[in-house]
């Protein structure tokens, strides 16, 4: 008998979660497992990434380029790039993000993402570079790392003037793993003091990657165990073949056991003052499925091996120094409810609080795992446009937006005040109680303002 896994019953787009649950349990889910145990984790992943373009291919809808962008495909700093260009209608700034594609550094490819940075484009107004890192398993950490940061440093310190970018209008944004790399990027540019970035926008990043007993995932396992929504399974497997560890059925037991790191990491002043679960929310820590569990002991081998791997900033952001962190750019950072990776997003944007770095952190209720590019709700929108919001201030747009606006009212309050006058002067010039004697209106600003709105 086959079950279908339940979802939670508030979660935003929940008609459309319902058909994907149903969808990917026969033609993911089940086949991977028989894949995983009977071959390799590995070949799951290469079996995965075919199912889902082929549902996509035949299933999905075309997303041709719209008539005012230009799509190019460019290697920037050795890293293959696609360029998403706004005309110059549709350009409204001469700043350009980088995307840093999600997709637990294993699947996905940034011409995936077209649709995406088609809206990105157009909404803000400014240029896209996807950058197409290499992927696990076939390389491993630090790789992806190497090419993301090849290609923004290419762009900045080079490319910029072809395309009459503004090197001091640079983001990088980035969802999931391509999260963790974009929080990547902004940590490496403020350690080696390139300043190659103003703003970084991450949305529910992987920055810890070594600890499954905060409250999300204990909430996941209750609410929406094995459901199409991320599993911790399905991170400990990406995170292992990732840093090129073996991502067997023992290790991934390992991990989610919380056998994996060694005593001298848990007892690191990093570990210690960023992996504190008091930091979080009352409400989340008062959640009735959270009920921390006694820390096991660590496994005598693995434990060395994944420690070694895994606790270093550049996979595991959330434990750099504060030194490494202190004046780095100006971030927003996005969580979700429905999501394993919500509490180690939300305590990225603590410790950047603490250390006085300038960081917007929203979180949405109903909000799940991949909720930014998954079109078909209200939510979704209220995300993207939240993220397109502070990208259009983060590069100065937002001021200007504004005054046009005021230029606008202004010419609209003067047409106002122009045409009342006007028309008290017809009705009756000689008993007029305007208080002047040329029998123009003395209308307040505030019934201007209500004019107007009216």
């Amino acid at each position: 008998m086959i079950i279908i896994p339940s979802l939670p019953e508030d979660v935003s787009n929940k008609e459309f979660l319902s058909k994907a649950n149903v969808v990917m349990r026969f033609f993911s889910n089940i086949p991977g497992n028989l894949i995983e145990k009977f071959i390799s984790a590995k070949h799951r992943v290469y079996f995965e990434r075919k199912t889902v373009r082929f549902l996509c291919k035949h299933f999905g809808e075309a997303h041709p380029v719209p008539d005012h962008l230009t799509v190019e495909d460019k290697e920037i700093g050795g890293t293959p790039c696609r360029l998403y260009i706004p005309n110059k209608e549709t350009r409204k700034s001469d700043g350009a993000l980088f995307l840093v594609h999600g997709g637990a550094w294993l699947y996905n490819r940034a011409k995936y993402y077209d649709e995406t940075c088609f809206d990105l484009a157009t909404q803000i107004g400014c240029m896209i570079i996807s950058i197409d890192y290499r992927r696990a398993p076939e390389v491993t950490f630090p790789v992806p790392v190497n090419d993301c940061w090849s290609a923004v440093e290419g762009f900045a310190t080079q490319i910029y003037k072809e395309y009459g970018i503004d090197k001091n209008l640079l983001g990088v944004i980035g969802d999931s793993a391509g999260g963790n790399l974009a929080a990547v990027m902004a940590l490496r540019d403020n350690v080696r003091k390139t300043n190659y970035l103003k703003c970084q926008i991450l949305l529910y990043p992987a920055t810890s990657c070594i600890d499954v007993d905060s409250p999300a995932f204990h909430e996941c396992r209750a609410i929406y165990k094995n459901s199409v929504l991320l599993q911790p399974k399905q991170g400990t497997r990406a995170v292992l073949l990732y840093l090129g560890l073996p991502a067997t059925k023992r290790n991934i037991r390992k991990v989610m056991s919380n056998a994996c790191t060694t005593m001298e990491v848990r007892n690191h002043p990093d570990y210690i003052k960023n992996f504190d679960m008091n930091l979080l929310p009352e409400d989340i820590l008062n959640s009735r499925h959270y009920i921390p569990n006694v820390q096991p002991s660590p496994d005598p081998e693995f434990a060395e091996i994944f420690s070694k791997a895994a606790f270093q900033p550049e996979f595991a952001p959330l434990f750099c120094s504060d030194e490494e962190m202190k004046g780095m750019c100006n971030a927003m950072v996005v969580s979700v409810q429905y999501d394993v990776l919500r509490d180690e997003s939300i305590l990225y944007a603590k410790k950047m609080e603490r250390l006085e770095v300038g960081v917007e952190w929203k979180h949405y209720e109903k909000g799940y795992h991949g909720i930014f590019t998954i079109k078909g709700c209200e939510l979704h929108d209220q995300v993207f446009g939240d993220v397109v919001q502070y990208v259009k201030k983060q590069f100065g747009m937002v001021q200007i937006e504004e005054e046009e606006k005021t230029d606008s009212l202004k010419q609209f309050a003067d047409v106002v005040l122009r045409e009342t006058s006007i028309e008290t002067y017809k009705e009756d010039p000689r008993n007029n109680d305007s208080g002047f004697e040329d029998g123009t209106s003395s209308i307040s600003s505030s019934d201007c303002q209500r004019t107007i709105k009216a």
